[in-house]
């Protein structure tokens, strides 16, 4: 089938969405909730940089839609999780453009209920879309005339020339092959700028990928509470604030909230909805296994690289088949029940030859089965042993309150050790590990001090008229900040002197170990003098040592080593003179800042600068860094 033809059909003919209690199916255009995105229209004012006074409240953000930042992108890669509604939006898109009608409507921003215009003119735009099932069927995708596609926008059956969107839905599910492939698309549309390409994919698939700079990155929001309330209350015409289905926290996700609604469930839990479910879409026992095997064959047939359109249904009933029992995330969940009857060795075993693959159906069960004897048995498999799977196996656990007994607690807490020290594995579960071990206590000295010896620098650079001339500056030796300044220690500071610190990030939990912002240069220099008496106190530095801000000479000293400015107009890097992805442990298409707080080192970055007396560092926030002079 032509993608155009494709594309038209869904149109013309979209499956249900939704299921009401009383089992009256509900089609795509009637209950599509409308998906928000992590990007602001904050984000979109200040550019990265936060323009707050210092006891100014952050006010509440207003999210863009997932189809505007479409609308505003001629190349975007959309993620969220599996279940978060990406083919969903796929296919509504797909309606409102071969619609070719003007699209205006009112969409709530927040949990506050802010309502803000949601339109776009469609007119001339023609999609094409395309779902991976498998790593052979991406393959087909360029076999049947992408080239063509990106090449000849088409004019035949529209009053005007039309411009193409091409959408990679589920492009994960290609394995490795996905990052080449995508890249070759995104290669050929870039050449072409009446084509226009929208990536849809999971979370932490894309984090390794190297996408240019014009390529936008933008990331799924779950469902909002008031979001739900208001569709729900349409539906089943009833007041917002006295819906029940749909509301609890698991029913954030678009697919659990799908089967909560129809099985009249809140969706606190998301094994309990399922569980629910089940027991409203099958009549006997015997149904419901057999739809979690065929779940479960359906995930293992991806990983053996079959096609689903070969896959049985095991004797169940076709025309009986749920259909929201085809949500990729409905089949991790019945995947994890059919799963919670099997030996904990065999879970294990799947989980270490497809980390991927199995990630949400182990996280399920591991829900599932809790703080059983059952439960710890797959725990001890996933997390026993010093490679990494043990790792994977640990993040995985980590997500348990069991992870912070004494049963796992250690155990976890040196696999996320050895995940923020050895880096192997992707940059979002280094990033995860290091949020677990705030949680559970970082054991490292995050005020570590780093020794720079004196020495002459080739100071400035020539690759950008501010950072000119190059010329040689000469340094005593000084010690510097491993780290900058933490959360966690800023907010001894704040608590001991009783200073006001309007920070989201102040007393996380889990970002206690991340760099402090939304701070002043003031209120950085007011710490720098408080954390000297403190360490003249205890010892840690001597009577005639100080603490202060480092210069920015010191600042480059320290980032820069030995490092001479090549005069090139390229950018002089730690590492030398090509740009290495992970380095700088940033985004290199956005150049937007990705804190890692157990991967930072001292080093020059893209957006770290001393700037008229102020630090910026992580998106441009405020932060301290300090020094020890003599």
């Amino acid at each position: 089938m032509a993608h155009e033809e494709l594309a038209a059909q869904t149109a013309e003919d979209p499956p249900p969405l939704l299921i009401l209690p009383n089992n009256q199916s509900i089609d795509l255009a009637t209950g599509y909730i409308p998906l928000l995105t992590n990007f602001t229209h904050e984000d979109k004012a200040a550019k990265g940089l936060r323009k707050r006074g210092p006891d100014a409240v952050p006010e509440s953000p207003i999210h863009f839609t997932a189809l505007e930042v479409v609308r505003d992108n001629r190349l975007l890669l959309l993620s969220g999780p599996t279940g978060s509604g990406k083919t969903t939006f796929a296919m509504w898109l797909c309606q409102r453009l071969v619609d070719q009608k003007n699209y205006v409507a009112d969409v709530v921003r927040n949990e506050l209920g802010d309502v803000r215009e949601e339109r776009w003119d469609t007119k001339g735009i023609r999609p094409y879309i395309f779902t991976t099932e498998s790593p052979e069927s991406i393959d087909d995708f360029f076999n049947i005339g992408i080239a063509e596609i990106v090449a000849s926008p088409s004019s035949d059956d529209y009053e005007e020339r039309t411009v193409p969107l091409i959408i990679l839905d589920t492009v994960e599910q290609a394995g490795p092959a996905a990052q080449s492939r995508v890249a070759e698309v995104t290669r050929l549309v870039g050449e072409c700028p009446h084509t226009r390409l929208l990536i849809l994919c999971d979370s932490d698939v894309p984090s390794t990928w190297q996408l240019p700079p014009n390529f936008a990155r933008h990331t799924l929001l779950p469902l909002l509470q008031t979001q739900r309330r208001l569709a729900v209350g349409q539906l089943l015409d009833l007041e917002s604030a006295k819906v029940k289905p749909g509301i609890g926290e698991a029913a954030a996700n678009a697919a659990v909230f799908s089967i909560a609604l129809q099985a009249g469930a809140e969706g606190d839990i998301a094994e309990e909805v399922v569980d629910q479910w089940l027991s409203i879409v099958t009549t006997v026992s015997a149904d419901a296994v057999r739809l979690e095997k065929h779940a479960f064959e359906t995930i293992d047939a991806t990983v053996n690289c079959q096609r689903r359109d070969t896959m049985t249904l095991n004797s169940f009933n076709v025309a009986h088949y749920p259909p929201l029992a085809r949500s990729s995330k409905v089949r991790q969940l019945l995947a994890a029940r059919y799963l919670s009857r099997c030996p904990a060795n065999i879970t294990v075993d799947l989980y270490g030859k497809a980390p991927t693959t199995w990630h949400s159906v182990v996280q399920s069960l591991l829900h599932r089965l809790g703080d059983t004897p059952e439960g710890h048995l797959l725990i001890d498999g996933l997390i026993t042993g010093t490679g990494l799977d043990a790792q994977r196996g640990a993040l995985l656990v980590s997500e348990l309150s069991i992870a912070n007994s004494t049963l796992f607690r250690d155990r976890i807490r040196k696999l996320m050790l050895d995940i923020v020290k050895k880096a192997t594995l992707p940059l979002h579960s280094r990033v995860k590990a290091g949020n677990v071990l705030s949680c559970l206590g970082d054991p490292r000295d995050l005020q570590a001090m780093s020794n720079v010896p004196a020495g002459t620098i080739s100071m400035g650079s020539d690759t950008h008229p501010n950072s000119e001339p190059i010329h040689a500056v000469t340094l005593e030796a000084f010690r510097i900040g491993v780290f900058p300044v933490v959360n966690k220690h800023y907010l001894e500071f704040t608590q001991a002197t009783d200073r006001h610190w309007h920070s989201p990030a102040a007393d996380v939990p889990e970002k206690l170990n991340h760099p402090a912002t939304d701070l002043t240069w003031h209120d950085a220099n007011t710490y720098c003098s408080w954390l000297t008496d403190r360490w003249h106190q205890i010892g840690r530095i001597s009577q005639n040592e100080r603490v202060r801000l480092p210069t920015e000479a010191e600042w480059e000293r320290a980032a820069r080593g030995d490092l001479v400015e090549k005069g090139t107009g390229e950018p002089t890097y730690p590492w030398g003179g090509a740009w290495q992805y992970g380095a700088a442990n940033a985004r290199y298409g956005a150049r937007t800042w990705v804190h890692l707080p157990f991967r930072i080192r001292i080093a020059r970055m893209m957006d770290v600068k001393l700037q008229k007396h102020r630090l910026l560092y992580a998106e441009c926030y405020e932060v301290v860094a300090f020094q020890v002079e003599a």
